[in-house]
């Protein structure tokens, strides 16, 4: 071969340098691939949102001719300052300006009457400075929350002490001193004149989430009370705290019939998921305090009766018909902290503009906001926020945490001695069990899925809250099987960052692949251990393991060039701490719902014996002994990691071995031609060599013979 090459003629070697250089290309590819190999499909989800943007659906402007007329009927608040902050023309004005994040601002000097008739002053066409100056000259941007620091706060409770591994026990330690830094309460300014605030305002301090939500936000409460109670101790002391917010929000629903999705008045005219009567009965639990529980049980029954008023539909399925919940809020424009991102997406939909309005708010009050759930799965506008139609979907996770509610309800009472109205809820609870079956159940999955009333089918997809019936079904033995089937065939276990809201679908939307999210996976936890199932235990045991070791990677031993924090989402495809994308924000560190729910899923495997709630889902009534004892120290074994990873993913394991053998033929080829290119370039240069020394001589020779 190498002769060969050495009498190539120069055009033959040039053929072969190129391809020298291809050869090394193809090379660095296999590199690049067989990086990845053994990962899931990455190419679905960018890790972050390429959803429309301010400067996507209309260009700041410098002047305005005439108002943007938005065509809905119901805004999303109501009161005296509605016309400013939630529908009118000062809305649309600071929008289409670009000073949506500054005016109006967080207070008003004036009345409300006052700042519109100001702004009716101005007359179109409006520019900037003029609208700039309006802005300034009625609003101020000044803080209404005060920080506090819990007087119940203690800094080293001693449960936390106790738990036997060093890691689990730092975090939880940093979890609970976080608890004086996410506190907040409102301004007295705020309490003695709330009509110049657009925030619907509690008495008592809470805990925020963190970040941009620095106010009180409904069913993230849940995670921060249930982590802070434990029946029949207390993990971080603060009985008074939590009574605080959970009187806040019985004085919400007193005074407005429900629990808004915020303190904020753009998110006041939809709730969140009906989790207060979940926050009195862990509390009743921990604490056995049946005064405060029997003064707050009336709120709780009001606010169980908004659900069943406004949010209670007759759906067909089956030639029958069903009572059932939904996310279906009231309003139908587009909402003011995204207006002109929702005005568009509704102009350009298929669907009626304010049915697409409606359907985004109903998005938001179900929490997942947003996620292809509530998006159309085929077509053209699939996968697409313009195809949402959350009021046309009846969600498993609604239906389950009313029927929870009906049987927490039903306990309290009959701890309180009040037996006809343990009997009336304990009734509903096994009215709605039933519905949930009949509804919900598929057999042909065999799991409880979503209702699409338009498809008039259930929705088949995986989501976390497909399993949430199990916290509230008496299961069969059968029901188990085909619950563990269902998982294993979905490869559900097999991502090291936990349970993502969704498997891999074409979104990029923040509820979606590849985001895990605490307050569905605690819940997802607590669903699997409710079976008292010995192999779905383990499996939820590995689940918070994975995700509590995932939470403090990120706090603790975050990657290089990456922030440390405790963050609202993470992604499922790593174990190194990696926080999620997506969705019409950047990722916001804090965090409240992680928090609680990383402490609870700690205590819950270290403390079994301690926590309450372990000890009624961890208990086998069999064998009179817990399935687990203290610490979740082990880690799958790497055999059984290895065959995880195989069994998720063979076909990108077969592609990467050919790519392997491929790379291993490449190497072989590239080191003979270099060492046989090696050999004709010394050639060469030996004859050119020679060759200039035989024409030197020659010409030595010929000058001699001058001489002579």
């Amino acid at each position: 071969m190498a002769e060969v090459m050495e009498r190539a003629p120069n055009w033959k070697l040039k053929i072969m340098a190129a391809t020298h250089l291809l050869i090394w290309v193809a090379i660095l590819s296999c590199i690049v691939l067989f990086s990845h190999c053994g990962e899931p499909d990455q190419t679905q989800h960018s890790g972050h949102a390429q959803q429309l943007t301010h400067s996507d659906t209309l260009s700041e402007v410098f002047i305005i001719d005439a108002p943007l007329v938005v065509n809905c009927s119901v805004p999303v608040c109501d009161g005296p300052l509605k016309e400013i902050y939630c529908i009118g023309p000062i809305l649309t004005a600071a929008w289409q300006f670009g000073l949506q994040k500054s005016c109006p601002g967080s207070k008003i000097k004036g009345t409300p009457q006052s700042v519109l008739d100001n702004f009716k002053k101005l007359t179109y066409p409006i520019n900037r400075t003029a609208f700039t100056t309006f802005c300034d000259e009625n609003f101020d941007n000044v803080k209404y929350l005060e920080s506090v620091t819990f007087e119940d706060w203690k800094d080293n409770p001693e449960l936390i002490g106790k738990i036997p591994d060093l890691r689990r026990r730092k975090l939880a330690l940093e979890v609970h001193r976080r608890w004086n830094a996410l506190g907040k309460k409102f301004s007295s300014d705020v309490l003695t004149n709330p009509s110049q605030y657009p925030v619907t305002p509690v008495s008592n301090a809470f805990i925020v989430p963190g970040g941009e939500f620095d106010i009180y936000f409904y069913w993230d409460s849940y995670w921060c009370t249930d982590s802070t109670m434990l029946p029949g101790l207390l993990v971080s002391n603060m009985t008074a705290t939590v009574r605080g917010m959970i009187s806040n929000f019985a004085n919400l629903v007193d005074t407005h019939g429900f629990i808004p999705n915020s303190g904020k008045l753009q998110l006041s005219f939809r709730s969140q998921p009906p989790l207060f009567t979940q926050m009195l009965y862990e509390y009743f639990i921990a604490t056995g305090d049946t005064n405060f529980t029997r003064t707050i049980l009336p709120s709780v029954e009001k606010e169980l009766q908004f659900w069943e008023s406004k949010r209670r539909f007759s759906v067909a399925k089956d030639g029958a018909s069903y009572n059932v919940f939904q996310y279906r809020t009231a309003s139908n424009c587009p909402r003011p902290e995204n207006f002109l991102v929702d005005y568009w997406q509704g102009v350009n939909s298929t669907r009626k503009p304010e049915d697409v309005w409606s359907s985004t708010t109903s998005a938001c009050e179900s929490g997942w906001d947003f996620s292809s759930r509530w998006f159309d799965q085929n077509g053209t506008d699939a996968y697409s926020k313009k195809s949402i139609h959350t009021n046309s979907i009846v969600p498993v996770d609604l239906n389950t945490f009313m029927a929870w509610n009906y049987k927490a309800i039903a306990i309290m009472y009959k701890k309180l001695n009040e037996t006809s109205k343990s009997d009336e809820y304990r009734q509903k609870f096994s009215d709605f069990s039933a519905t949930l079956d009949k509804f919900f159940w598929d057999e042909k999955e065999g799991m409880w899925l979503d209702y699409d009333i338009e498809q008039t089918s259930p929705r088949r997809f995986f989501y976390p809250s497909n399993l949430f019936p199990l916290l509230v079904q008496k299961t069969t033995g059968d029901v188990i099987k085909r619950v563990g089937e269902y998982l294993e065939k979905n490869s559900v276990f097999t991502l090291p960052g936990g349970i993502p809201s969704t498997l891999p679908v074409n979104s990029t939307e923040q509820w979606d692949f590849p985001n895990v999210w605490a307050p569905t996976l605690h819940l997802f936890v607590m669903s699997l251990l409710s079976t008292r199932d010995a192999y779905l235990v383990q499996k939820a045991k590995e689940t918070a393991d994975r995700f509590t070791s995932n939470v403090y990677q990120g706090m603790f031993e975050p990657q290089k060039g990456s922030a440390a924090g405790i963050w609202e989402k993470y992604d499922a495809r790593k174990a190194d701490g990696s926080h999620g994308g997506g969705g019409e924000y950047p990722v916001q560190e804090g965090f409240g719902w992680t928090n609680g729910a990383v402490l609870h899923l700690i205590m819950m495997f270290d403390q079994p014996q301690q926590f309450g709630f372990a000890r009624r889902l961890l208990f086998n009534l069999d064998t009179g002994k817990y399935f687990y004892s203290l610490g979740i120290t082990e880690a799958p074994s790497k055999e059984a990691e290895a065959a995880t990873m195989l069994g998720a993913f063979p076909n990108n394991f077969v592609i990467c071995g050919l790519l392997f053998f491929c790379f291993c033929i490449s190497i072989l080829f590239v080191v003979v031609a270099n060492y046989n290119l090696k050999r004709i370039l010394e050639r060469r240069r030996d004859r050119h060599d020679r060759s200039e020394s035989d024409q030197m001589n020659r010409l030595l020779r010929e000058l001699d013979s001058d001489d002579e």
